[in-house]
Formats: structure tokens, sequence, C-alpha cells
């Protein structure tokens, strides 16, 4: 421990199997959209065009594509060096909001040149992607826990509980997810090529950490030189500065760590007055970059909202982030009860109405091979090929996220691996896209008794119940390994690997005791998705026909390689085509002998008459067989009538090759009570009497599976005004607007008028 101003310091001795050649294979993690949100802004407000770009003004033109590759330049911010570091010469100081620092505010001035104590003790042998074990001089209180000890990493950023120093991307997801962290530059930092150069100076009441001059990571030579440090005070405040720091990948900020929820991804130079009570994070880049939210909006200038996916690729040579071969952006919630992070619909930011639920960000196209099952080189060694990894950041809208829990540690999820969104290397995920392995086990009386047997196959049972593609009753247990005789040698998955270790099994009706009933289940969910697959050019060049060629072929032997690692449960269709939009798709409720009003619709008004002809699998509905949408129109409304008990799936086709067939699911339901209704939003508004509240009351209509059930009347009633009834709509919601009576608390009832008893109560708090 510490004694007055000298340490006693702990090096810890430890190897990185595989060392820095293995690159990450994404850069996921379930704030990604948050990320890019927040990125995309600063790049659109330093380069003063966002006004072009906004989803309400988008002025259709002439598709760029080459067959079923579209084509877009790299242009008017679709790259941009988005947040170049602006913090040089600055200090930050995070301040706690009570004595437990369970919270904290920040304030940000100028610093004076950084200097090292001559009293500071260097850690001369801390090497790079290295860490180094301190006892603390007092007791520090980080986001409402205590430390005793810490971990200086030599990427530049302190740890609690556990070191890390792992060769992976120094990425958002990395900072929340991993232990908890202090990180005053987070980046690619190499001291071995200076030793000594990472310093400790500690008084009775502070102790400081200075990176003196320590350059950037490079195979070759020195590369640019930064110093900054992080003082921590007794009383809980981190104060962060930094001087001669410029040209930076990196993240700074704080956080618990764990995956917790809520973190704050904010612009530190503009300051704050809030308090935060969770990570508060800002990413920093120094390259260029895809951004997908100006892409995205590119995209649907000049297509359709038709498709669940999109799929950019780039000849710019713009990767995908520090040590990311890809990495996926989910937009909107798919399924729940798969431990997913809640993404909400951020669909509008990107230019879609109610389609899209991920981009994917595939980096440069040089980085695959030119045959898609050809393996990776990045990737060597983990078996993965362009088809798999991008089978595997398609999965990222469903997996990895679910875990049992240990009894013992209420944080741990011994199932989850990186930074909790990929599967554990001794998880036997039987060979997931989603990492993990295939483990063999040779029984209790062999040593070394398990072994990695397979990788990348595809998705598991168990991944593809957690994907609504298949009923818990066919997934069969699995198991992972605990206390194993090997460290965690890495995140990638690899053959040949043999360890001991304590065998947990896993059963499917465990992970439904932690995350809860799926919904939509499988019986109901959506099978067939859509991708389009574009190519990111740079400004006046031409897309090379080599290029095109290369990204086509994978575009055809995805469409086969995800049915098969489906089981051919599920669909990719990877061609441009104009939509038919089903209103009620991917899946709806219907009770038995009720009805609704469905329509089919064209993006843009038909030419001439259009016939769109239905077809119900099980005849579980009735439904027209053929409905016209005539010239100059765009719609064409039908009733959909419940005749028996169960799940039907409807098809609308159009015999012109160049729409879209689009498909639903309907759940017909013969008791009624089994519906729910649920508030969406507006409930605990604060208000005053007599004036309407500034939100709508918005409430959904489902069934246990998720469905949603139109058409339904909802008896809505406040004590002392008269009831009156609405309608639900296609996706099972009214909105109403209340103006509450006098208070000082009041109280909306909605009730579904067929089941009296299926109700919801909100209230308002008024003056």
């Amino acid at each position: 421990m510490f004694t007055g101003r000298k340490a006693i310091i702990l090096i810890l001795a430890g190897s990185v199997l595989w060392g820095r050649s293995e690159v990450s294979l994404c850069g996921y993690h379930p704030w990604r959209a948050l990320e890019e949100q927040d990125l995309s802004a600063k790049a659109r407000r330093r380069a003063a065009f966002l006004a072009r770009f906004q989803p309400g003004k988008l002025a259709r033109g002439a598709a760029q594509d080459i067959g079923s590759i579209a084509i877009m330049e790299d242009s008017n911010g679709v790259v941009s060096r988005r947040n170049p570091f602006n913090l040089s010469g600055r200090k930050l100081r995070f301040q706690p909001i009570d004595s437990m620092a369970k919270g904290y505010r920040y304030i940000l001035a100028d610093a004076s040149q950084i200097e090292v104590s001559p009293q500071a003790a260097p850690l001369p042998d801390l090497g790079d992607d290295d860490s180094s074990s301190l006892a603390l001089p007092f007791p520090f209180r980080f986001f409402g826990a205590t430390f005793q000890k810490l971990f200086v990493n030599s990427d530049g950023n302190l740890t609690f509980v556990e070191a890390d120093n792992g060769s992976t991307s120094r990425s958002v997801g990395r900072m929340l997810g991993g232990p908890p962290r202090i990180a005053p530059l987070f980046s690619d930092l190499d001291p071995s090529k200076r030793p000594g150069s990472v310093t400790v100076f500690a008084e009775t009441n502070k102790v400081v950490f200075t990176w003196k001059e320590v350059p950037i990571y490079t195979s070759t030579g020195i590369g640019p030189s930064q110093t900054f440090n992080v003082a921590l005070f007794s009383d809980g405040a981190i104060e962060m500065s930094w001087s001669d720091t410029s040209g930076v990948a990196a993240v700074v900020g704080i956080s618990p760590g764990g995956a917790q929820a809520n973190p704050n991804i904010v612009t530190f130079k503009d300051g704050a007055e809030q308090a935060f009570d969770a990570a508060v994070v800002e990413r920093f880049g120094d390259t260029e970059e895809l951004d997908l939210q100006v892409a995205a909006l590119r995209f649907y200038q000049t297509h359709e909202d038709a498709y669940d996916y999109l799929v950019f690729y780039n000849t710019a040579g713009v990767g995908a982030g520090s040590g990311i071969l890809a990495f996926a952006n989910p937009v909107r919630d798919v399924v729940q009860g798969n431990g997913a992070f809640a993404v909400g619909d951020q669909g509008a930011l990107y230019g879609s109405g109610d389609k899209l639920k991920a981009v994917l960000n595939m980096g440069p196209l040089s980085q695959y091979p030119v045959n898609p099952q050809d393996p990776v080189p990045l990737r060597f060694g983990t078996g993965d090929t362009s088809l798999t990894v991008l089978g595997h950041e398609a999965g990222h809208l469903f997996l990895a996220y679910s875990s049992v829990r240990n009894p013992a540690n209420a944080a741990a999820r011994p199932m989850l691996g990186r930074d909790f969104f990929h599967w554990n290397f001794f998880f036997n995920s039987e060979a997931s896209l989603l990492e993990g392995n295939r483990i063999a086990d040779a029984g209790e009386g062999a040593s070394p008794r398990f072994s990695t047997v397979a990788t990348v196959e595809g998705y598991s049972a168990l991944d593809q119940y957690l994907m609504a593609l298949r009923p818990p009753v066919e997934v069969a247990p699995t198991f992972f390994v605990e206390n194993t005789s090997i460290p965690l040698i890495g995140t990638n998955p690899r053959v040949g690997v043999q360890f001991n270790g304590s065998r947990r099994d896993v059963k499917v009706e465990e992970i439904i005791g932690v995350e809860g009933r799926l919904i939509p289940d499988q019986s109901i969910s959506q099978r067939k998705f859509r991708f389009a697959f574009v190519l990111v050019i740079r400004e006046g060049s031409a897309a090379s026909a080599t290029a095109v060629d290369q990204l086509e072929t994978l575009r055809k032997q995805f469409e086969v390689a995800f049915a098969g690692y489906t089981g051919e449960r599920a669909q990719a269709v990877t061609s441009l085509s104009n939509n038919l939009h089903l209103s009620f798709e991917p899946y709806a409720g219907l009770p038995m002998g009720g009805q609704f009003n469905g329509f089919v619709e064209l993006n843009s008004a038909a030419a001439a008459d259009t016939e769109v002809r239905l077809r119900s699998e099980s005849g579980l509905v009735r439904i027209p067989e053929i409905v016209t949408i005539r010239a100059g129109a765009k719609r064409a409304e039908f009733t959909v009538t419940g005749m028996a008990d169960g799940v039907d799936q409807i098809t609308a086709t159009v015999a012109d090759p160049a729409f879209r067939d689009s498909l639903a699911k309907v759940q017909v339901l013969g008791n009624l009570e089994k519906l729910s209704l649920k508030v969406v939003t507006g409930d605990g508004q604060n208000g005053a009497a007599g004036m309407e509240l500034a939100e709508p009351i918005v409430v959904q209509l489902l069934d246990e599976k998720g469905a949603p059930y139109g058409g339904r009347p909802i008896r809505v009633s406040a004590a002392g005004n008269e009831s009156y009834v609405t309608l639900t709509n296609e996706k099972g919601r009214t909105s109403v607007r209340w103006t509450p009576g006098p208070g000082p608390e009041e109280k909306l009832t909605l009730a579904l008028e067929e089941v009296p008893t299926t109700r919801v109560t909100v209230t308002a708090k008024l003056k």
C-alpha cells in the first residue's frame, strides 16, 4: 500500500495469447445507436449540412444501382472526421454528488502544462497491452462502491475489480461493458517504447497517474506522443488533464462497467449542469468514418423503405473502427425476452418510417476475400469467412445477450464473453456465429477433459430460439465450463484449445426464467428479412467492376448461407426491388369471428391498375383472393375475418417481379380474455386542471405472444366525464388526448369494450 509519498507497486506479469494480431470480429455494443447519433450530430454541426438530410425533406432522385448493389459516393458527410480530439490544454473534473459518489457532475476548465513530480514512482515494466495492480492510500468511492486497489492499464485507463489489458478495440462498448473504469484517454498506447513514461504520485488525499509522452502504438517506429494524467481524491473526486494530446482515437470518461443501463454519451467541451448517475463518456476520432445516419438518409433518397437491414461496404479504405472488422447498429427493437438491450424506435433518424431494423458497417471490401467462402485474413484461425462475418453482424439484432446467473455474483453473466455481447469462449455455443465454440467433453476422468472442436457454423438451436425461430422444446441442453485450467485467452473462437474445469449444464428453461418469455414467439415471428447491399465509393470515382462483382457474389451466396445458418427457418432476400407493403406485417392478432380492415400499399402511385394476389396459408382467416390498386392510387383496402383459432400466414404478391412480396402472420384468438392493454406513453404526466396534457395517452392491445389487435373498441373514461369509444389501429394502438379535471391527481381508464376487465389506468399530477 501507499505510505506517504512512496508506493509499493505489484505488477501483474501476464501474457495475452495471440497478442495484437487478434483483431476483434466486431465493434458492436448495445449503445451503438446512441454513439452513432452523437457522432453524427457532431459531424453535422461541424459541416453545416443537416438541413439537406432531414428525413421529411428528402427529394427522391434516380438510384445509382448496378444490378442489386446500391452505389453511393462518400460525399456530403457520408464519410467524415466526426469528432477530432478537442480536450488538449483542458482539465475535466468529476465531482461526486454525495458521500458515496453514486453520481457525478463535471466541470471543464483550462489546464496548465502537465509536469511529472520528481517523487513520482515510474512503472518501468509496464509494457504494451499491460496492467499493474496498485493499492490505494485511501478507500476510494466510485459509483456507490468502495475500492482499496485498482489496475493501471497501459492503454490510458484505470480499472477496478480486474485488469483490462486486451488488444481488442478501445471502444465505447468495452468502456461500458467491461470492469468499472476511469479513462482519461482509452486508446491504443504503447508505453514499452518509452519505459517509465507512466508514473504514479501519491499524497495523503490524492494519487496522480500520469502518461508522459506515451506514444500511440505502431507496428514500426514510434507513434505520436500523448501526455495526460488523472488524479483521484480521497473525497471521490476525479480530475483529468491533457496537454500535447492530439490526432488520437480515444474514449474519455467514467463508467461503472458491467453493461449497466442508461449511459450518457456527452460533449465535454459544451459543459453540463445536471448530475449523472450512470456512465459519462465521449468518443473521439481523428480518422475518416462512415456516418451511418447520413449514409442511410442518402440511401432513402433514392430507394424505398423496404429493407430490414442496410449493409454498407466501401472501397474508400474507411475502416469500421480501430481494431474492428465490422459492427452492427440496431435501430429498432424486434424481440423481447432474449436479453437484448432496448433501443426503442430510432428508425426516423435513419430515414425509415417503419421497416429498418439494423444498419451494418462492414468496413472496406478489400479486407474480405474475393471468394466469400475463403477465410477472412484478419480472422485467421477462427474459421470466419465473408459470409460468417456478415451472419455474425446480422445476428446482433437478436444475439448474444442471454445468460444464466451466478447466485454468488448477480452481475456475472457466465455464458457471455467480450463485454457481455458475445458468447463466452468457454461456452458450448454449438459453434455459433456469435462466438463461443463447439466444445467436446471427454468425461470426468479425462485430462484434459474439454477441447474446442468447431467454430462459426451457424446459428445454434439456442440462437434460433432467441431469434424467435424455434420453440424452446426443440432446444437441447448445453453447457459452459467454469474454473478453467487456462485463462480466458481471447474472445475469438478457435479449434484445438484443450482445458480442464467444472461443467455447468444449461437448459433453455433457465434462460426463460431469467429473461422472461419470448415476445413474439416462433409461431408468429418474422421469418423473411430483406437486406440492401450498399457500396460506398470515393466522390467522383466510378465503382470498380471487380468490387461490384465481388459484392454481387457475396450477396447471392448470403441468401443460401443465411437459410443454412437458420436451419431453413428464415430467409434473407438481398435484391433491390419495389416495395409492396402489407399493413399488418410482420404479425397481427384477430378475434375468432371478428374483423379488421387491412390494406396493401405501394411506395408511389400506380401507373396502371395493379392486381395484388392474397393467399391464406391455412384458411384460418378469410380474405379476398385479389385486390386492385387503381391507377393513380397507392393503396387498396380489404377485410380480414378470423375463422378458426390458430396462426395463419398471409402472403401478398404482384405478378411484376420488380415488386417484392409481403407476408404477415395472423393469430386468430378464440378467448379475448387472453388480451392485455399496456401503456406505451403518456402516464404520470404533470399538468394543470382544465388544460390538455402535453403528451397524448397511447395504449396498445396485445396478446401473450405480442401480436397487436387492430380494430378493437377501447372505452375511455374519467371521473366526472362522459366516456367514449375509440378503435385501435393496425398496430393495436390507440391515442387519446386528455384534459384532466380538478386534482391533485386525476385518473383515466381505458378498457377493452368486449372484455371490460382488460383495462389500464393512467394518472396525471396536477398543480
